[in-house]
């Protein structure tokens, strides 16, 4: 925004410098033009009238009046547009709990991680590294992790794998290997 405004004021003043104007009243125009979404000028913000111009004018149009109030409504339902769109395409993380197994973004690599407690930071939780290194970290380079799911999902399968080999020496049956292709 700063450096629209700047780009703005160095062309004015090439075009006067170029024509043979005073910039000054280039610069007066400048400050006297209503803003487009806000309709008061940079001047009549700051000093809360209209200032006088070449252009010939009412004195009644030069009288202060306070904008302020107007303007602050119109520059909060801009802000409130802005967020809405800013928002269409987000969606909310869910959260973290301490002790889930994470992958956490460091260096253009996710890397194994655990959850160890919550910040004082808005959406950030302390991780600790297998290497026992610990780190604060936004929500955002935080990927919740299936090893969790596949740890249990493990143990859960060599829990069955060990009743059906115990069931297998109960009825003294061999296992017998199937072929990986049909005949």
């Amino acid at each position: 925004m700063a450096e629209r405004g700047v780009q703005t004021v160095k062309l004015l003043l090439k075009k006067a410098k170029a024509e043979g104007n005073d910039p000054y009243r280039s610069l007066m125009n400048l400050r006297s033009t209503p803003l487009e979404d806000i309709g008061a000028s940079p001047a009549q913000l700051l000093m809360g009238r209209r200032i006088r111009t070449r252009l010939p004018t009412t004195s009644q149009r030069l009288q202060p009046q306070m904008v302020t109030k107007t303007v602050q409504q119109l520059l909060e339902t801009r802000q409130q547009k802005q967020r809405e769109y800013f928002n269409q395409g987000t969606k909310a993380l869910q959260q973290l709990q301490v002790g889930d197994t994470v992958r956490m973004w460091q260096q253009g690599v996710w890397n194994p991680a655990q959850v160890t407690g919550l910040s004082e930071h808005p959406r950030s939780y302390v991780v600790q590294m297998p290497d026992g290194q610990t780190y604060r970290r936004n929500r955002k380079f935080l990927r919740q992790s299936r090893d969790n799911q596949n740890v249990t999902q493990q143990n859960e399968c060599d829990k069955i794998q060990g009743q059906s080999e115990m069931d297998m020496q109960s009825k003294n049956v061999t296992p017998t290997e199937f072929p990986s292709s049909p005949p």
